[in-house]
C-alpha cells in the first residue's frame, strides 16, 4: 500500500479513504466517515484535500502510480523480456489478491468524478501502453517473443492485466501460474 499512518495524517486519511471507499463506494461515503476511521477531525481532512473530490482522485492517482511503479520495475533489468512479462503478471496479480481495490466493485465511479481524473487516467494507460509495447519490441528483438504488432500485443496485455480488477475472487496461486503461461504461450517464439 502507498500509504503509512506512521508517516502522519494524509498518509492516514489516504489509506482511510481508500477502505473507506471500497466498502462504501464513493456516492455513500462521507468525509466525517473517513475523518473518524483516520483518527482526526473532519477539519483536518480539508486542511489536505479540497473535498471529497479531490481526496477521491488524489486517492486514486497515488494508488495507480504506486501500482505502476512496481510493475514497471518489474520490466525494467537484465532479465529477458518473457521473465520481465511473467515478472510483471505475478506481481499484479499479487497486488489484488486479497485486496479491497476500490477500483473494483466501485470503479465505474472513478469517470464521474471529474475530467481533470479522466483526462490523468488516459494519459497514465496511454504511457503504460507505451511500456507494454516497448517490452514486447524488446521481447521480439531477443527472439524470445514471435514477430506480432507491438501495439497490438500491448493492448491485449493491457486489457489482459485489466480485466483482474473485474474479478468476484482473488486468483489463486495456481490459476495465476495458469494466466501467466497462457500469456507466455500467446507470445512465446516458435
Amino acid at each position: 500500500m502507498p500509504w503509512d499512518p506512521a508517516r502522519g495524517k494524509r498518509d492516514a486519511i489516504l489509506l482511510s479513504a481508500y477502505n473507506t471507499f471500497a466498502d462504501f463506494g464513493y456516492a455513500n461515503t462521507k468525509i466525517e466517515t473517513i475523518a473518524e476511521r483516520a483518527g482526526v477531525g473532519k477539519g483536518t481532512v480539508y486542511l489536505y484535500f479540497k473535498n471529497k473530490g479531490d481526496l477521491f482522485r488524489r486517492m486514486i492517482q497515488e494508488l495507480i502510480e504506486w501500482h505502476l511503479t512496481l510493475l514497471r520495475e518489474q520490466m525494467a533489468g537484465p532479465r529477458s523480456a518473457l521473465e520481465r512479462l511473467r515478472a510483471l503478471f505475478q506481481v499484479h496479480l499479487e497486488l489484488i489478491a486479497g485486496r479491497k481495490y476500490p477500483l473494483n466493485p466501485h470503479g465505474r465511479e472513478i469517470g464521474h468524478v471529474d475530467e481533470e481524473l479522466r483526462a490523468w487516467l488516459r494519459d497514465e494507460t496511454q504511457r503504460f501502453l507505451a511500456d507494454l509495447r516497448r517490452l514486447i519490441e524488446e521481447g521480439i528483438a531477443e527472439g524470445v517473443f514471435r514477430a506480432v504488432t507491438p501495439a497490438l500485443a500491448a493492448l491485449w496485455l493491457f486489457a489482459t492485466l485489466g480485466v483482474t480488477f473485474s474479478l468476484e475472487e482473488p486468483l489463486s496461486a495456481r490459476q495465476v501460474e495458469e494466466l501467466v503461461d497462457l500469456v507466455e504461450r500467446g507470445l512465446r517464439a516458435r
